[in-house]
């Protein structure tokens, strides 16, 4: 009697087992790892990270369509554009590492309440700005980084603005008659510092959208050292 008991405890805990069990090994193939994809790419496996890509396509959108549908186009454009980029030969590592960066962060914040990576790279470009308000904004390393920063957290632009727009305020920067002051990074830092991912979920649509053009446009103006800006200046008068 207890045999036979002891033996449908068995089948029955078997039971639950593939229970569990399965729908766990369909979510994970009905996933996309961000960081799998990423480490691809940082790998130089561009191939494999195409692949892997191509075979989530299908999941990547359907999840963004559930999600957030409102980012679907802006996600597919730079879905495609990863696609793109990781084909050509041409592309340098650096330009591929970037537009895998700008994916994986904006397909995060459209599938995931918290967009943990948005924070962690408006914490990082906070901390940079930081760090020129305390010194002397010429440390190429820094500018460098905050150029990228820019770059990789700028795609949900493309939601509301054109391209030619985006061209359009990034040549009137360049050709403005000085580098950001002091007072400007302070106003810069301070909008960075406030700012809340969930604003692009809210009726602030547009607050959001103004904000992180304040942002791009600001920081390009980092992005010159005095350096570089005095040499940009100065072609710009020779043509």
């Amino acid at each position: 009697m207890h045999r036979i008991f002891y033996r449908i405890v068995l089948f029955l805990t078997l039971i639950a087992v593939i229970c569990f069990t399965i729908p766990s090994v369909t979510w994970s193939a009905e996933s996309f790892d961000l960081y799998k994809y990423e480490q691809f790419v940082n790998e130089g496996r561009y191939h494999l990270a195409e692949d892997y890509l191509l075979s989530k396509e299908d999941i990547i959108i359907s999840n963004v369509t559930r999600e957030r549908p409102t980012m679907k186009q802006t996600v597919q454009e730079y879905l495609d554009k990863n696609k793109e980029i990781l084909a050509s030969e041409e592309a340098s590592h650096q330009n591929k590492i970037t537009a895998t960066l700008q994916f994986i962060v904006l397909y995060d914040a459209a599938i995931n309440d918290e967009a943990s990576l948005w924070h962690v790279w408006k914490e990082n470009l906070e901390h940079n700005l930081s760090r020129i308000m305390e010194g002397s904004p010429s440390d190429e390393k820094v500018m460098e980084d905050i150029a990228i920063q820019v770059e990789v957290l700028s795609p949900i632009l493309a939601i509301h603005y054109s391209q030619e727009e985006i061209n359009a305020w990034n040549q009137e920067v360049l050709t403005a008659d000085k580098p950001m002051d002091h007072q400007q990074l302070q106003a810069v830092y301070q909008e960075v510092s406030s700012f809340d991912i969930h604003e692009i979920r809210s009726e602030q649509f547009q607050f959001y959208l103004e904000w992180l053009l304040f942002i791009v446009v600001g920081c390009l103006f980092l992005s010159l050292s005095y350096v570089g800006w005095v040499k940009y200046k100065a072609e710009v008068k020779d043509n």
